[in-house]
């Protein structure tokens, strides 16, 4: 991409057809999307800071990790050809905080988009001792739940 703002974080759409990214076009990092045919327009997906945008594998989600309250949020959208219609930006996951963890992606999803893998500092879990390995926690959500009490 050919811009003078900062863009990272990019995620190709299960299709190919579509780029996620984060970008400081408008002062801070937001979500976007490119096309990566025809046009090669973009479109705004997020209206707050957001960054690691992940496609959910059946293509009806993006999910990025906000800055503003650690959450994870979901972004819906709808394609028509060329065209990219951003949709409702909602909480996913329920109220879980996710810390943030370095520049890469922080969990990922099955390829049935059924399951979310996150990946935590060990000093980050409950109950663990800190060491320089990392946990692979399944059940994220319910596990985080589960800590809370």
């Amino acid at each position: 991409m050919n811009s003078v703002a900062d863009e990272i974080n990019p995620s190709f759409s299960p299709d190919g057809k579509w780029l996620a990214y984060s970008s400081t076009q408008t002062g801070t990092f937001t979500i976007y999307v490119r096309a990566l045919q025809g046009t090669h327009a973009t479109w705004q997906v997020s209206a707050e800071e957001g960054f690691l945008p992940q496609w959910s594998p059946e293509g009806r989600q993006i999910i990025f990790h906000s800055l503003r309250n650690d959450r994870l949020l979901a972004a819906s959208y709808s394609v028509s050809g060329d065209i990219f219609f951003p949709g409702d930006v909602t909480p996913f996951g329920g109220d879980v905080d996710v810390p943030p963890n370095g520049p890469g992606p922080i969990y990922s999803f099955s390829p049935t988009g059924n399951r979310l893998a996150a990946v935590l500092p060990a000093s980050e879990a409950a109950g663990v001792h800190p060491h320089p390995k990392y946990i692979l926690i399944l059940n994220f959500f319910q596990e985080i739940k589960r800590h809370r009490g």
